[in-house]
């Protein structure tokens, strides 16, 4: 999540954010905040694809805030753009066969 202002060492708890991936709460196990972003780590993977909803629910301890103490306002669930990448087939080998008279094309 990206603010608009730099951000206190304020970190709210991860209950305050609410994440839904294809419609389903997702936990969010950790959230750290630095300059004027906020990192939500979810307790397992986005894949490509997937729509993902981010709302914030202000707390009343530890809200988000700048340093000066203007504080985040609670946040309706937005669309959060999916930059995850499509996954690459990956060479694994080649196996070679010889052929013997009588085989099929």
């Amino acid at each position: 999540m990206t603010y608009s202002l730099s951000l206190a060492s304020i970190v709210p708890a991860s209950s305050a954010f609410i994440v839904k991936v294809k419609g389903q709460t997702r936990t969010v196990n950790t959230v750290t905040v630095t300059g004027n972003k906020v990192t939500l780590t979810l307790a397992s993977p986005v894949a490509y694809g997937d729509a993902v909803t981010v709302a914030y629910n202000k707390p009343s301890t530890n809200p988000l805030q700048t340093p000066q103490g203007g504080q985040a306002q609670t946040m309706t669930a937005r669309n959060v753009t999916n930059i995850v990448a499509a996954a690459i087939p990956v060479f694994n080998g080649a196996i070679i066969h010889s052929r013997q008279a009588g085989d099929d094309i």
